[in-house]
């Protein structure tokens, strides 16, 4: 619990009224609620793995106890929600979503016949209920310091916001338009794609003007190299896909996704690669490009080019 109030929750939000919350309202919520207080031990247990090898396994082995006895009680309360206890349950959650991005990637998250999308991000789909029940835009209570920051970082990706670079991934755009076969998915793609690209435009300044991508490279007359990265928060990427991917994010669970899905997912984890300054997503951008590549036919993966560039990610030959 001191590794938590003193070091883990400053790492899971630069907000200084969320870190507040995490380390004094959310344990004083713990103290009088065993499934919460094991999940901040949980979360505790695999920031402590990380930063201490030498015993890495013995922390493992207790986050993964606090984790599981923690889920078996939390499930049943998450299948009959009560007011009274959807405050516990939110913050329950949104541990649980540290956890899984934090646990150590497996053999089972290597296994390229398992779905593309990690399983931290259906977790985020899995809390509307919870939110529905909460009502964060007239909620006023102890989470309102969670509630108000997440706002304050959704508003870039508001459609009312333009984007800093409205040519970037146009040439994508583009290919796709020509190639996509079926007409019902273009505007799905379309509205993922000017969502990413307010995303990018946070966090890629172009050295020279505007960019976009054709066949892997940016447009024509723009120099992929000098890009600087401008500071974007950890929790933007999870607000994001957890508000924007509702009708993206289910085509890629298919067996064989469309080409074009895998390709816009592909640039998604250029978000992602900027986010590992954090232990909790550290490795998560290669893991998953690896995926999105073995699922890339030959063309495809010509299209991603610019998106394994600016990563730094070398194909596997």
């Amino acid at each position: 619990m001191h590794n938590f109030t003193t070091f883990t929750c400053t790492t899971m939000a630069s907000d200084p009224a969320v870190r507040q919350l995490l380390r004094t309202t959310a344990v004083h919520m713990a103290i009088e609620c065993e499934y919460l207080m094991r999940s901040i031990l949980a979360v505790s247990g695999l920031h402590l793995a990380r930063h201490r090898p030498q015993k890495k396994t013995l922390y493992l082995q207790r986050a993964m106890h606090h984790h599981q006895v923690a889920s078996s009680a939390a499930i049943d309360l998450l299948t009959d929600l009560r007011v009274d206890e959807c405050e516990r349950l939110h913050l329950f959650s949104m541990l649980t979503v540290y956890y899984a991005m934090g646990f150590p990637i497996n053999d089972v998250d290597l296994d390229l016949g398992t779905s593309l999308i990690p399983h931290w991000l259906r977790l985020l789909h899995g809390m509307e209920p919870i939110l529905h029940m909460l009502n964060p835009k007239e909620y006023r209570g102890v989470l309102t310091p969670l509630f108000d920051f997440g706002r304050s970082r959704m508003q870039p990706f508001l459609k009312t916001t333009p984007p800093r670079d409205p040519t970037l991934l146009a040439d994508t755009q583009s290919l796709i338009h020509r190639t996509c076969a079926n007409p019902d998915l273009i505007p799905i793609y379309d509205d993922i794609i000017e969502q990413l690209r307010r995303m990018l435009g946070l966090i890629l300044v172009p050295p020279h003007g505007a960019m976009g991508v054709a066949n892997g490279s940016p447009a024509s007359g723009v120099a992929t190299g000098g890009l600087a990265w401008t500071k974007i928060e950890a929790w933007d990427i999870l607000i994001w896909q957890w508000t924007q991917g509702k009708n993206f994010l289910p085509l890629l669970e298919a067996a064989c996704p469309p080409q074009e899905a895998v390709v816009i997912f592909a640039y998604c984890l250029l978000v992602l690669r900027k986010l590992e300054n954090q232990w909790w997503v550290e490795g998560w951008a290669d893991h998953l490009m690896s995926k999105t590549w073995a699922l890339l036919d030959e063309e495809h993966r010509h299209w991603v080019g610019w998106a394994t560039e600016e990563m730094g990610w070398i194909p596997p030959r």
